[in-house]
């Protein structure tokens, strides 16, 4: 080691939930806004007319746009050739991460990360995530993003960096809960290293053909800088329909975020307040706010609201819980549960058990026919099976 340092840093402990909240409060700023997930969007004919097309329920639906914004990240030159654009915007790389079940790991962390230079010149990091160890991650171009997989070669180099600055400590594969990976949504660059392209984030615009609508390519950028690419976007395009910004989002609290206690003691008085007000336990209170912040009222209260029972597969989740984020949260897909609006996964949770579980659930709040849940739960073992889920073997 030739130096070290100890500094703080920002955590997203949850990443899918931001980005909901994100949706949930938007949508709650401005009635005339509306969401369609599983949809894509098509030119219809020579004008300004675009078709979006439900991908589970086939449905259509036709509008004119003045502005399009395209952040699609990796997806951007996917999206923009449906537009009839073609782009060579994106040059993305993917990021491999592990998490492992490995308790003398996560007790040598001490709760802090380690973000650390390897043999190879890489910079990785290890840190607590969930009660577990999470490692990442890799640098590797990738052509197509729908592709994007963790690779065996790439879960035994993070094992292997490990050991690198842990070499008393092994890891093996059985101890790993899960495998996953994401595509930054990086600019094209010509004879760079995965890591050597910028991490900056740039605005592209491209007009849709035979048309003076502007198309907005939002490249690069991360969560780190997520709100002001938001407002120079904003800004980008309220300047193009000749408006003024009226509000500021640089201080507003989002989501489960909002009144947030700031301290040890004023979390403590918030989950107490809680449990008495809501009758619950202790421990199921302190995982309500450990999963909704201050949103956590609102999924106690459909909790209280009639009779509740722990999921047998999934500890500190209940049934009303699941019905509740299925209610509220735009759920179509049982992946959606399981994979976006809670952390099952992330947090060692998943098993074929678990996805019946909740797939019961979620047939009897939206009204799923026996067809449509086995459906859901072959799309969701085949989706977990791409992040190599441990003690999860299903053949399609």
């Amino acid at each position: 080691i030739l130096g070290a340092g100890l500094y703080y840093e920002g955590r997203i402990t949850h990443a899918e939930r931001l980005g909901l909240e994100l949706v949930i409060d938007g949508l709650a700023a401005n009635a005339g806004s509306a969401l369609r997930t599983y949809t894509k969007a098509q030119r219809m004919g020579g004008g300004k007319e675009l078709v979006l097309a439900d991908c589970i329920s086939g449905e259509k639906h036709t509008l004119t746009a003045d502005v399009i914004i395209n952040a699609a990240g990796a997806w951007i030159d996917k999206v923009n050739s449906s537009l009839g654009i073609q782009s060579q915007h994106m040059g993305g790389t993917k990021g491999s991460h592990l998490i492992v079940d490995h308790p003398e790991l996560v007790a040598a962390l001490k709760d802090r990360m380690i973000y650390f230079g390897t043999a190879d010149g890489r910079v990785n990091l290890v840190y607590p995530f969930f009660g577990h160890a999470l490692i990442g991650a890799t640098d590797i171009p990738v052509n197509d993003p729908d592709e994007a997989v963790c690779s065996a070669q790439e879960t035994d180099y993070l094992i292997k960096v490990i050991h690198e600055i842990f070499p008393g400590i092994t890891i093996s594969h059985d101890q790993i809960l899960l495998s996953y990976c994401g595509v930054r949504p990086l600019p094209r660059s010509v004879g760079n290293a995965g890591g050597a392209v910028s991490r900056d984030h740039a605005i592209a615009r491209d007009q849709l053909p035979n048309t003076e609508v502007p198309v907005f390519s939002l490249i690069g950028g991360k969560w780190t800088t997520f709100r002001a690419f938001a407002a120079q976007s904003a800004d980008l395009v309220l300047d193009q329909l000749g408006q003024k910004r009226r509000n500021s989002t640089e201080n507003l609290a989002i989501g489960g975020g909002r009144n947030y206690p700031k301290d040890a003691s004023s979390q403590n008085s918030f989950v107490q307040s809680l449990a008495s007000e809501y009758k619950l336990s202790a421990a199921s209170a302190h995982n309500l706010f450990d999963h909704y912040g201050t949103s956590a009222k609102s999924v106690a209260a459909a909790m209280a609201a009639g009779k509740d029972q722990t999921l047998a597969a999934v500890p500190g989740y209940s049934q009303r819980e699941i019905a509740h984020i299925c209610q509220n949260e735009f759920v179509r897909r049982l992946s959606d549960i399981l994979l976006r609006r809670t952390a099952i996964a992330m947090e060692g949770l998943f098993s074929m058990k678990a996805v019946e579980e909740v797939a019961q659930i979620a047939a009897a709040t939206l009204g799923w026919t026996k067809a449509r849940t086995k459906t859901e739960i072959d799309l969701t073992h085949f989706e977990m099976n791409k992040r190599s889920v441990r003690g999860l073997a299903v053949n399609h």
